[in-house]
């Protein structure tokens, strides 16, 4: 009960990955800067969108004009002829309100952005993508770091624990007389460096268990389980290099920069065609006159504007953008080329790595054949128990090189999937 419950306790590299992009914030920051790329796009579309307009105004003139129709009525008339009120042309302060809905009918230039944004939105996911599979590997470092330091400290402590005792027979010698206090002082030096790298493998532990802590949120001594070891996910570089092409998450944000590129020098061409733009607005005011009562109105107005010359600033404008093209191209061009690099030599390190894993798990068999020879040695009294003791150690070193080497080729395959883009 009490295994299946460290077991199940126990937190493997999966969960690792899970509690970083949930809880930890490179993973929030990440996800942020996304989301600031991705706002371009909405901006890119308001250059389409309608747009709903609420004008409002309070108005004060210097005075009141108004028009008297009886100071044109002859005076001969003025007796049989009924006076009127003056009337208002303009009031001293009145209100005014409108509403406006504006719709873009023709912008060539805005659908080019629109597209341009859209494809720069995609790059931004890319570069999200990229970010996230470089902190899944910075992840599985640190889980592996921590697994090989507290497989280092118990190492350590065996490798004390075996000096005490070559200290502790070498002082009955040098006492019985059957050895020299040469044999002694070797004894105290052998501990004395055993117990300086049992402190140099806890202090590893230490920082190792820290990087993973503020990584995950994990207690320091949270159990690890190490998962299966993975098989190599490529059958050869080439076909590795393919993969890359196609599925690494900076080529892809390469190509879709290129693209949006591009179609922002696309859009700086047509803005040499006129924009069309329709409007449909609604007026109060209650400024009437004699003239016009009626106090509210509206209109369906249809408009262009084409500017023929802006003296040169559009010419200048096109020149930049066609050099960003150019240079985007340049830039994916040089991330494909820094790809295949970069697969090449993490296919090789990860064969190198495997080579070496498959170098230890042999050389545990060969300890373990050590181990079981020692034991029918000791058994038979034909050596000591410090060299039993020996051979029980170096059997737990090869286990440890093992295990070392198993990190080793776990990281390098973590790395040519993180490269290819299939983290």
């Amino acid at each position: 009960m009490l295994l299946w419950v460290s077991l199940a306790l126990a937190y493997t590299l999966d969960d690792a990955w899970s509690a970083t992009e949930s809880r930890g914030l490179d993973a929030a920051m990440i996800e942020e800067l996304y989301r600031m790329s991705a706002t371009a796009r909405v901006a890119a579309w308001s250059l389409l969108a309608p747009k709903f307009v609420l004008r409002g105004s309070y108005t004060r003139n210097d005075e009141e004009i108004t028009f008297d129709p009886n100071a044109l009525i002859p005076e001969e008339f003025a007796s049989i002829v009924e006076p009127s009120d003056p009337l208002v042309m303009r009031k001293l302060t009145y209100l005014d309100a409108s509403m406006s809905v504006v719709q873009p009918l023709f912008s060539p230039r805005g659908v080019a952005t629109v597209v341009a944004a859209g494809q720069g939105s995609r790059a931004a996911a890319e570069d999200r993508d990229a970010q996230r599979s470089m902190l899944r590997a910075g992840v599985a470092g640190a889980f592996w770091g921590v697994v090989v330091a507290r497989e280092a400290v118990e190492i350590s402590r065996a490798a004390v624990t075996s000096a005490e005792r070559h200290l502790e027979l070498a002082h009955r010698q040098v006492t019985l007389g059957s050895a020299s206090r040469q044999t002694e002082l070797q004894a105290e030096l052998a501990l004395s460096r055993a117990r300086r790298d049992l402190a140099s493998a806890e202090e590893g532990r230490t920082i190792a268990e820290s990087a993973l802590r503020g990584l995950t949120g994990w207690p320091k001594d949270a159990a690890l389980e190490a998962s299966a070891p993975r098989a190599l996910p490529f059958e050869g570089a080439e076909v590795a290099v393919a993969a890359s092409l196609d599925h690494r998450p900076e080529i892809r944000a390469a190509r879709f920069r290129e693209a949006a590129a591009r179609s922002g020098n696309w859009a700086q061409s047509l803005s040499w065609l006129p924009d069309i733009d329709g409007r449909f607005t609604y007026a109060w005011t209650e400024n009437t006159s004699a003239f016009n009562d009626k106090s509210e109105f509206w209109m369906v107005v249809v408009e262009s504007e084409w500017v023929l010359w802006d003296g040169g600033y559009r010419l200048s404008e096109q020149l930049r953008t066609g050099s960003q093209a150019r240079l985007a191209t340049l830039a994916r061009r040089d991330a494909e080329a820094d790809a295949e690099q970069d697969v090449r030599a993490a296919f090789v390190a990860a064969e190198c790595a495997g080579a070496a894993h498959d170098a230890a798990q042999r050389e545990v068999v060969l300890a373990e054949e050590n181990a079981r020879l020692a034991d029918v040695a000791f058994d038979a009294g034909s050596i000591t128990f410090l060299d039993l003791e020996d051979a029980r150690l170096g059997l737990a070193a090869a286990r440890f090189a093992e295990l070392q080497t198993r990190a080793q080729r776990e990281l390098a395959i973590v790395e040519l999937l993180d490269v290819t883009g299939g983290l």
